[in-house]
């Protein structure tokens, strides 16, 4: 079975805790789970505040690096079982009727910071996280996990930032479940908190197949049919691109080369413009047959992109692809034309020479590349 990994749980969602084996850092806060079977499951720095399951069967389960906290925030067990469990690490309380059942693993200065650490408030958070990081227990770093979900780019920074600040040999419970959930940042909106994950990978240098399995993950967005999901799906392919030149390949599975060729054919202007610049990074004729429909669109922008793609491609293509758009009407395009036709070497063909000797654009234009190029 799968992880699942970094989540924020809704209620009674029982196929997704069927679904999947392993389940780390998610947060399962105010849940209400019914008529359900959790059994032989492995729960790695996740949260239970208010929690409660109803005629629930939990059993066989292991709890790692796991919270609530006290009081009012435990997890209550209506007509249920919880039987061979084991848990660790863990802070949890668990209400059966009129007995009460305590795991504290964490003493009252740590517990009570931990708690903090998901307040309502921002700056409560935020002080909690910090303190926390300040008393270097290495193994708090998993209850801790799920900030990783917080809205609020300064505390996931505070708390990567200490991980990216200690030493690389040190180990400490959950460590690789722990940067497996900071890896899946890369589709985070805040450029911040982009960057910071960057330097992380850069650093760690995750193996490939784990690289592959967050590919395969967000292959769902590009297959969207929101142009919000889309676009985000198609930015977790220019950052892992951009992140080392030994995940190009993993960037170009049958899958993803599909849906990237039906997009450049079938979506709106943005989304083609997203993939065509994407193209550039991907330079592979694998996406080929969307490019070239995109020669013929409409809309000017689009030819003139499509063409700047092929001037990208380490392999030339043949001059016959797109020699036709030097007849276009819009100068723009005959001027990128001209631009793409001298990057591949084409630019000394006879079909070529003759067109430019009847286009005074392209004469400019020519002249202006030259004048560039020889100054570089």
């Amino acid at each position: 079975m799968e992880t699942l990994r970094l989540q924020v749980i809704h209620n009674n969602n029982k196929l997704l805790l069927e679904s999947f084996q392993n389940i780390e850092c998610c947060d399962f806060r105010n849940c209400f789970f019914e008529n359900i079977r959790i059994e032989n499951k492995l729960f790695l720095g996740c949260h239970f505040n208010s929690i409660i399951f109803k005629n629930v069967v939990l059993k066989n389960c292991i709890f790692k690096g796991c919270f609530c906290s006290d009081n009012d925030y435990t997890i209550i067990l209506n007509n249920s079982l919880l039987k061979d469990n084991l848990i660790e690490y863990s802070n949890l309380n668990f209400k059966m009727g009129e007995y009460d059942i305590s795991y504290k693993y964490w003493n009252n200065e740590i517990s009570n910071l931990l708690c903090k650490s998901i307040d309502k408030e921002n700056i409560q958070r935020y002080d909690a996280v910090q303190e926390l990081l300040k008393l270097k227990i290495k193994d708090i770093y998993l209850p801790l996990s799920v900030i990783l979900l917080d809205k609020e780019w300064e505390i996931k920074t505070l708390y990567i930032n200490s991980l990216l600040d200690i030493d690389e040999k040190i180990d400490f419970i959950g460590k690789e479940n722990i940067f497996n959930a900071i890896y899946t940042l890369l589709n985070d909106p805040n450029g911040i908190v982009l960057s910071m994950v960057t330097s992380f990978i850069r650093k760690y240098n995750p193996p490939l197949m784990l690289i592959e399995t967050l590919m395969n993950t967000h292959l769902k967005k590009i297959y969207s049919l929101e142009e919000k999901e889309i676009l985000e799906g198609i930015r977790i392919w220019h950052r892992v691109l951009e992140l080392n030149k030994s995940y190009h390949d993993l960037c170009l599975f049958d899958k993803s080369i599909e849906q990237f060729n039906k997009l450049l054919i079938y979506a709106n202007n943005s989304i083609k413009i997203e993939v065509l610049n994407l193209s550039k990074k991907l330079d592979s004729y694998k996406i080929l047959e969307g490019i070239i429909i995109c020669l013929n669109n409409k809309d000017f922008e689009i030819r003139q992109e499509a063409l700047n793609v092929i001037s990208y491609f380490s392999k030339p293509l043949p001059i016959e692809t797109y020699i036709m758009l030097f007849d276009d009407p819009i100068a723009q395009v005959r001027e990128q034309c001209l631009l793409t036709t001298f990057y591949n070497g084409y630019i000394n063909d006879q079909k070529v020479q003759k067109i430019i000797n009847r286009d005074l654009v392209l004469q400019k234009k020519l002249k202006e590349i030259q004048k560039n190029t020889s100054e570089d």
